[in-house]
């Protein structure tokens, strides 16, 4: 479904960042999707910050702002 997309891991593989895009402007799973992505990459041993650019979704701004905050 291409969701994710310019996905890098840096510093040692410590950060990974990556950009979610919802498979549409109003999807109902985009808060669900992002922090469970989000949760299964912070599991992964030695990855220890997770930094996602939501674009593409009507309420991205907020969905980024409660991703940030985790």
């Amino acid at each position: 479904m291409r969701l994710i997309k310019n996905l890098t891991i840096e510093q040692k593989n410590e950060l990974v960042k990556l950009t979610f895009r919802p498979s549409s402007p109003v999807c109902p799973l985009a808060f669900k999707l992002g922090k469970e992505i989000k949760d299964r990459l912070r599991r992964i041993n030695g990855v220890s910050r997770v930094m996602i650019d939501v674009e593409g979704f009507v309420q991205s701004e907020q969905l980024q702002q409660l991703l940030s905050s985790e």
